[in-house]
């Protein structure tokens, strides 16, 4: 039978990310042949989680998790490109530990509206398919890797020149094959070049999901339906971003979840390294 926190823990690792914002302020949909390699390290940990009404809950111990993103994007087409990755992760619960692979995905993305001089840095739309990896990718274990649902995306994402800061984000209708219901998401970043080779700014991150039990409607009744509790949570980071050479960048990013419902209380941190050719 699942436990809260190993319900809660799920929820992270399929609901709420830090976008790289190197990826967040890159430039429209890939040309035809230009290739984007991507690896990126994420760090998450909570100790505590908020119920329906947002009170927080302490945890009887810290869970963590560590996820490896390996990225490739190619343009098969102009502004037409395929983007795949596979993600490798390490969770812990106390004294409980599990490793392997987390999940595969593919999206093809493609330009709906071209830049123009007003700032617009072009709209794009991508459609995506995840497939969680793993025997242990059911969420029964409280260091589950993901919470073992399919998932469909459909992505909206743009960006605008805004004086001397760039707005990137990137909204997400994720239809998934299984509990918990459907979720809406929004990420974005201002960013602001400070030099030659460094870039910073914000972050934020909203994700909601569509329906479902609250906590405490969910404690009423069998533990297996902690599958389907309402999240909602929102949270404010920021990143820096270092340009080695043409091509070739590092970031950090962090993440601080604010607010929430029915989900956990806690914050990421991501590193990457991206190589385009």
């Amino acid at each position: 039978m699942r436990s809260v926190s190993s319900r809660f823990h799920c929820l992270f690792s399929i609901g709420f990310s830090v976008l790289a914002a190197s990826t967040l302020a890159e430039a429209s949909v890939l040309g035809k042949g230009e290739q984007t390699y991507r690896q990126d390290v994420t760090y998450h940990q909570f100790g505590a989680f908020w119920d329906e009404g947002g009170s927080n809950n302490n945890l009887p111990s810290t869970a963590s998790i560590v996820n490896t993103a390996f990225n490739y994007s190619y343009g098969l087409l102009d502004s037409f490109q395929t983007d795949f990755r596979l993600g490798v992760g390490k969770a812990t619960f106390g004294s409980s530990e599990n490793s392997g692979l987390s999940e595969a995905a593919i999206r093809v993305r493609t330009q709906l509206l071209a830049g123009n001089e007003s700032g617009l840095n072009g709209l794009d739309i991508g459609f995506g398919y995840r497939h969680p990896l793993g025997e242990d990718g059911d969420g029964d274990r409280v260091d589950a890797l993901s919470d073992g649902v399919s998932r469909f995306d459909l992505n909206l994402s743009s960006g605008h020149l805004l004086g001397d800061w760039f707005l990137s984000w990137e909204a997400s209708y994720i239809y998934r094959l299984g509990a918990p219901n459907d979720q809406l998401q929004l990420n974005g970043s201002f960013s602001r070049m400070i030099s030659e080779r460094w870039v910073l700014g914000p972050t934020f991150s909203f994700v909601t999901t569509l329906g479902g039990l609250s906590f405490s409607e969910a404690t009423a009744n069998d533990q297996s339906v902690f599958s389907d509790l309402n999240e909602t949570v929102g949270g404010l980071g920021g990143f820096v971003q270092y340009v080695v050479s043409e091509g070739t960048s590092l970031s950090f990013s962090t993440l601080f979840k604010l607010v929430g419902r029915n989900t956990d209380a806690g914050f990421t941190v991501a590193t990457g390294l991206q190589f385009s050719f």
